[in-house]
């Protein structure tokens, strides 16, 4: 095993162990799924990405009682799935590097979320709605600017996200927050690590932020929209 390839696996082992909190290492088969993405070049963010969504996707279709798989196995749909959005991501301008033909599509990707909160903030029905989607706007480009279109889309929808349900009456918040922590408890029992754990309330809210308002997130659309378009 060469050097590259031992510390790619190391770094999947170390996070799978943290987060499944079953064992102290990977099964020999286990590494040989690792080492095929490492050939392929899956990024390791992308890796902790589809665990993480397996993990959720299991939380949400088991039994109570059900164990949590702690095989990797298990989970190499949802990594794969994870590089297939990752792989439409890059090619619409979502990961860049800092030329100006990468610059040009990033502009355009801001444009078009741009409009997606401006949409938002039309059909909202009350002006706190509005003003959570302007104060978006006007962040918007300066946040892509520093962090990266992927990144920059992800903080600011973080923000509308827990702006639209902080800034909600009472008893929907309540309501919200209720549910949100009943899912955390779930998971908490399960025995899940950091990771997965902020992963299930950021994947919650996002649910909750779509469901209440209607919020349909910046990210995912961005990487649905055609490639020409982007």
């Amino acid at each position: 095993m060469s050097e590259e390839t031992f510390h790619y696996v190391e770094e999947v082992e170390e996070f799978f162990v943290a987060t499944i909190r079953k064992g102290l290492m990977l099964r020999s088969s286990d590494v040989d799924v690792v080492r095929d993405w490492q050939s392929r070049n899956v990024p390791v963010d992308v890796v902790r990405k589809g665990i993480l969504d397996g993990v959720r996707a299991f939380l949400q279709s088991a039994d109570p009682g059900q164990a949590l798989p702690s095989i990797l196995k298990y989970y190499r749909t949802y990594v794969e799935k994870a590089f297939e959005t990752h792989q439409r991501a890059m090619e619409r301008g979502l990961v860049f590097d800092h030329d100006g033909a990468e610059n040009d599509k990033a502009a355009d990707l801001v444009r078009h979320a741009v409009n997606v909160l401006t949409e938002c903030a039309a059909k909202g029905r009350d002006t706190w709605r509005a003003s959570v989607y302007s104060r978006a706007i006007e962040r918007l480009e300066a946040t892509v600017a520093e962090k990266g279109v992927i990144a920059g889309l992800e903080h600011i929808e973080r923000d509308v996200v827990q702006s639209l349900i902080d800034s909600a009456p009472d008893e929907v918040s309540s309501r919200i927050h209720a549910a949100i922590d009943a899912k955390l408890a779930q998971a908490r029992s399960r025995g899940l690590g950091k990771a997965a754990m902020e992963d299930v309330k950021g994947a919650e809210l996002m649910k909750a932020a779509e469901n209440e308002f209607a919020f349909p997130g910046l990210v995912d659309i961005m990487v649905k929209i055609p490639a020409d378009d982007g």
